[in-house]
C-alpha cells in the first residue's frame, strides 16, 4: 500500500506539472482553494481537497507544515434550523492569512421533508415553526452555489452528506453570495501543540469518512463540527473561549429560540477513536513525503 501511494504521489506531481493553468479548480501552493476575483473560492469536497493536498509537490514534510491554524471558531446560524459550521484562520510565515469554512450539509433538499416534524414534537406551535425552518433551509439550499457543488460530487442517494471546504473572502466566514447571520459557539486559539494546515485537513477528512451520510438525528452539521473540534482539542490543547451561542450547540432552535431540541451531544469514545485514526494518517503522510523527497 505504501509503494502504491508513493507511485501515485509521483504520478500526480508529474501530471500537475503539465496540467493547464486554466483548470477550473485552482489551488495555491499550500493547497488552499484560490479565491475568485471579488468572491470566495470554489466549494470543494473535503475528500477531494485531501487528495489534492496529499499530492502537492512538496519536497519535505516541513514545507507542507508552513501554514498554521491560529484560530478555529465553531459557529451557529441564527435562522432556520441553526446550521453549525467551522471557520479556521490560516496564517503563513509571511503573515498573510486565509479563512477556511468547513461544514456538512445534506446533499439534497429532499432530505428536509416535513416528515421529520412528526419525530421532533407534535405540539401545533412547534410543528408550524419547524415547517417554516425547513422551508427556509430548502430555499437556502436552492442557491446556485450549493446546487453546483452538489452536482460536482458523487452523490449516491438523497441523504449523502455534503462535506465541503471553501476559502471565504470575509474574515467572518460569511459567503459573498449567500450571507447568513451567525454567532460563535466556541473559539479555539493558542494551540499548545502547533496545529498545521495539514492536521486540520486530515482531521476534517477523518471525520467525513467516519460517516458519509447525513443522518438528521445522528450525524449532521452539529455532529460534524463538534467531532472535528473534539479531535483538535484532544491533540493540540487550545485555549477554549465560550461564545454567545455556547449553550445552544447541537440544538435545533425554532422561532428565535422559543423552542429548542438537543439533537447532538459530545461522544468522547467516538472522538478518541477518531483522534487515534488521525495520528495514523498523519504518520503515513509524513512517511510518504519523506520517502518521496
Amino acid at each position: 500500500m505504501t509503494f502504491i501511494r508513493q507511485v501515485s504521489y509521483l504520478v500526480v506531481r508529474i501530471f500537475r506539472y503539465f496540467m493547464p493553468a486554466e483548470h477550473p479548480r485552482t489551488f495555491g501552493p499550500d493547497g488552499i482553494p484560490s479565491l475568485y476575483p471579488g468572491g470566495d473560492s470554489e466549494r470543494i469536497s473535503i475528500n477531494f481537497w485531501t487528495d489534492i493536498f496529499e499530492n502537492l509537490p512538496s519536497s519535505s514534510p516541513n514545507e507542507a507544515e508552513e501554514p498554521s491554524v491560529t484560530r478555529i471558531e465553531w459557529k451557529k446560524n441564527k435562522g432556520a434550523i441553526g446550521h453549525e459550521w467551522l471557520l479556521a484562520t490560516i496564517e503563513r510565515k509571511d503573515g498573510s492569512k486565509s479563512y477556511l469554512r468547513l461544514e456538512r450539509r445534506p446533499s439534497s433538499a429532499q432530505l428536509l421533508t416535513e416528515e421529520f416534524t412528526k419525530i421532533v414534537d407534535t405540539r401545533p406551535g412547534v410543528q408550524k415553526a419547524l415547517k417554516k425552518a425547513l422551508r427556509e433551509e430548502r430555499a437556502f439550499l436552492s442557491n446556485p452555489i450549493w446546487v453546483s457543488s452538489q452536482k460536482s460530487m458523487s452523490v449516491r442517494g438523497p441523504v449523502q452528506a455534503q462535506d465541503t471546504i471553501v476559502q471565504t473572502r470575509n474574515a467572518t466566514g460569511q459567503l459573498i453570495k449567500s450571507l447568513e447571520d451567525a454567532e460563535v459557539v466556541t473559539s479555539y486559539s493558542n494551540f499548545k501543540k502547533p496545529l498545521y494546515l495539514k492536521d486540520l485537513i486530515f482531521a476534517a477528512c477523518t471525520t467525513s469518512q467516519a460517516s458519509d451520510e447525513y443522518l438528521l438525528f445522528l450525524q449532521q452539521c452539529y455532529w460534524f463540527s463538534r467531532t472535528i473540534v473534539g479531535i483538535i482539542t484532544t491533540h493540540y490543547y487550545p485555549d477554549i473561549s465560550p461564545g454567545p451561542y455556547f449553550s445552544d450547540s447541537g440544538k435545533l432552535r425554532l422561532s428565535q429560540g422559543k423552542w429548542s431540541f438537543q439533537i447532538n451531544e459530545e461522544n468522547r469514545r467516538e472522538v478518541t477513536k477518531l483522534a487515534v485514526e488521525l495520528t495514523k494518517r498523519l504518520k503515513a503522510y509524513n512517511d510518504m513525503v519523506t520517502n518521496c523527497s
